[in-house]
Formats: C-alpha cells, structure tokens, sequence
C-alpha cells in the first residue's frame, strides 16, 4: 500500500513505468483471476491499483485513458459469473 504514498514524488518516468505496469498487471488478472482470488480481492486490487495510477496523472495521457476505460467499463469472469473490476 505504500505506492499510494510514493507514486506522486517519483519523476516523470518512473511515474509511466507506473502506469504502464499496472495496466499490463490488471489486464492479466482481468484475463485469468489468480487462483484462490474472490470477487471481492479482485475488486480491491482494482481499487488500490486506481489510487496508485491517480497518483501518476498528467504523465501519459494515452496510457491514463486506457486505465481510465478499464476502471470505468472493465469486467472479469469468476466462477461463471461477469463482475465490474472497479464497482
């Protein structure tokens, strides 16, 4: 939970490696819930994950506006059943 604090005062670059990483992580766990994750940690990881990007807003417009979509309109399957990533 300590990248919520530190995002903001890393540069400019560090900041994009940020958002490009986490965009790639929850896409994968978008794809394929790791094993033993309910709804409910899923949605957590994307609601931390959120709090960690905002901190890296004003870097990469391209990359926040993918982020942007998937927290606004992203879903994943568990069990059979569709869940909003970001409720």
């Amino acid at each position: 939970r300590l990248q919520v604090v530190t995002t903001p005062h890393k540069s400019k670059k560090a900041k994009e490696v940020k958002l490009a990483d986490k965009l790639y992580n929850l896409r994968d766990i978008q794809r394929s819930v790791p094993m033993n994750w309910s709804k409910s940690r899923v949605q957590e990881y994307f609601i931390w994950s959120k709090q960690v990007t905002d901190g890296a807003k004003g870097i990469n417009t391209y990359l926040e506006n993918l982020l942007e979509e998937l927290y606004q309109n992203g879903t994943f399957e568990l069990d059979g059943e569709t869940y909003k990533c970001h409720p």
